[in-house]
């Protein structure tokens, strides 16, 4: 099964940003129907170290976890599934579209590229993140798509935020190696 991606935009574009949503959408197409983003997702795993105690009295501990985190007790094969379904959590029909319902919010704020609610199809990003890189942009839709899904990472960071399943999808689809 392939993913189609669908892009609707909400908002006015110029032509140079137009061609970025176009360039992204691309992007982020041809790397979710890849052999290697299945590979991907079917062998994910990750090592962190948590530590107990303080100052010289630290023991440090090494985890080795398959899979991400917070997968929605899905293993990869799972995930992966769950993406190429392309049942988002509001209209959950299995359809093998990724239905983006994109809005550009052009206030100047830079600490987050993007950002979604639950209870709406529409996933924002800022208008600063059109004028980067077309992988950077499409990195960001899958990471807001994921959570469309219904796939979770904590607000706040911390080691293995970055294992969930919007930060690696979109890590990946970016072209970002952690």
């Amino acid at each position: 099964m392939r993913l189609a991606v669908n892009i609707k935009v909400h908002s006015d574009l110029t032509l140079e940003e137009e061609m970025m949503v176009m360039k992204a959408k691309r992007i982020m197409e041809a790397r979710l129907n890849s052999q290697g983003f299945k590979q991907f997702c079917t062998d994910y795993k990750f090592t962190y170290t948590t530590h107990t105690g303080r100052l010289w009295w630290k023991k440090y501990t090494t985890h080795h976890q398959v899979g991400f985190k917070y997968p929605n007790g899905l293993s990869g094969a799972g995930v992966y599934q769950a993406i190429m379904n392309g049942a988002e959590t509001l209209t959950p029909i299995v359809d093998g579209v990724a239905n983006i319902e994109l809005v550009i919010d052009r206030r100047n704020k830079r600490s987050v590229l993007g950002y979604t609610y639950p209870n709406t199809a529409k996933q924002w990003v800022y208008s600063w993140l059109l004028r980067t890189t077309p992988e950077r942009l499409a990195g960001n839709l899958a990471h807001e798509w994921c959570h469309k899904l219904g796939f979770k990472h904590k607000h706040r960071y911390n080691s293995t935020r970055k294992h969930s399943v919007p930060y690696a999808v979109g890590d990946y689809i970016a072209g970002i190696q952690r």
